[in-house]
């Protein structure tokens, strides 16, 4: 949920970007981020996803208003110069190659165009995220001649905008910019904001916790259920096996109470009596 917040953040404060401007946003998952930066004005959006299920419920849910298309982006089919604003919330954190996708953002990118994309993954503040992130910034910095690193704290409400020095002075992400906004030239930076998710989708999410949490308990019952049926069922096969066991040896216990004279019937206190071995000779 808090990643959720997090990543909706951060599309919140670059649609500030997207005014009358074309937009190329990369790892759009089912586009509601580019929902977001065509609602803010901008002139067109391509949203690129390697999903192809993502992007068939972002096509029914938001229909034609976006050029939604299945790629990877490492390997962009799109002309160069052709965008003024490129988003990438996901795929330069997670890709092993971040250089060949840094050049395929420069290259399709105007050149007073911008790149806004988050340095570490969603809700990551230390370990794993906080290194990728200053491995990343190099890069972004030989390839782009104005950088300017943004932080992001987020818990139920998510800030975002605010200059890095800022959250370093308070001891706050380590140090560790979690977005960054580069060009190449002279950029315009939105001021910052402070989104929080809207009780609704709380409930929504919260509904969905308890569902499956629910649903859970089921299993779990339905599970300790079918232990017991195959505890019984076992039960009754092992009084099976020895009845027929029983039966089995009924005609040798019959012949021997013919051989000491005694009637060849079985008494009701015989039937009560355990199964006795019995050898064929």
């Amino acid at each position: 949920m808090l990643g959720r917040i997090e990543r909706r953040a951060r599309y919140q404060w670059a649609a500030g970007l997207a005014g009358r401007r074309d937009v190329l946003d990369l790892g759009c998952g089912e586009g509601e981020g580019a929902a977001l930066l065509h609602a803010a004005g901008a002139s067109n959006v391509v949203a690129v996803e390697r999903s192809a299920e993502a992007i068939d419920r972002a096509r029914s849910a938001l229909g034609a208003v976006i050029d939604f298309a299945v790629g990877e982006p490492l390997a962009l089919t799109l002309e160069t110069d052709r965008f003024d604003l490129v988003t990438c919330f996901g795929p330069l954190e997670t890709t092993s190659e971040p250089e060949t996708l840094l050049d395929e953002i420069r290259r399709v990118l105007r050149p007073d165009g911008a790149l806004v994309a988050s340095l570490q993954p969603t809700f990551a503040r230390t370990g794993s995220g906080g290194e990728r992130a200053s491995e990343l910034r190099p890069m972004i910095e030989d390839r782009f001649a104005e950088v300017h690193p943004i932080a992001q704290d987020g818990s139920v409400t998510s800030v975002i905008g605010s200059p890095e020095a800022d959250y370093t002075m308070k001891g706050r992400l380590s140090g560790v910019a979690s977005a960054v906004v580069a060009g190449p030239g002279a950029l315009t930076i939105p001021g910052p904001l402070t989104t929080t998710d809207e009780p609704a989708d709380l409930e929504k999410l919260l509904e969905a916790a308890s569902d499956w949490e629910e649903r859970a308990r089921g299993a779990e019952a339905e599970v300790s259920a079918m232990r017991w049926e195959a505890l019984i069922a076992g039960e009754k096969l092992t009084a099976l096996v020895n009845h027929l066991a029983f039966l089995e040896n009924r005609p040798g216990r019959m012949l021997g109470r013919l051989l000491r004279g005694k009637p060849a019937r079985v008494l009701k206190q015989e039937i009560a009596d355990p199964p006795r071995p019995w050898r064929r000779h």
